[in-house]
């Protein structure tokens, strides 16, 4: 793989916009927009943005990650409704990360 910077969007059950910088190890989930005011360590190489009110904005991992962690974190703090759907999309980009960095 490249250093180059990738930019992936997910169009599966809600879209996402997903980053990967090899130089860095690291990748963005952005799931919702919005300002970020805080960011909380889920686990291990697993960080979520979070808005003042704490809805979950992105998820920010140091790669490489195992997907069931960034699973465990979506289901904690993806919910209401439409949370399904961002969970499987966050699971699509999990995924394609995983491939991207193989």
């Amino acid at each position: 793989m490249s250093n180059a910077r990738m930019e992936l969007h997910i169009e599966g059950p809600a879209p996402l916009e997903v980053t990967l910088n090899p130089t860095t190890g690291a990748a963005d989930i952005r799931v919702r927009q919005g300002r970020v005011t805080g960011t909380v360590q889920h686990s291990q190489g697993v960080y979520l943005d979070v808005d003042a009110e704490g809805l979950l904005l992105g998820i920010e991992l140091l790669l490489p990650v195992p997907p069931t962690r960034v699973a465990l974190a979506s289901r904690k703090y993806l919910s209401g409704a439409g949370s399904a759907d961002l969970r499987r999309a966050v699971a699509m980009a999990t995924r394609a990360i995983t491939a991207a960095v193989a």
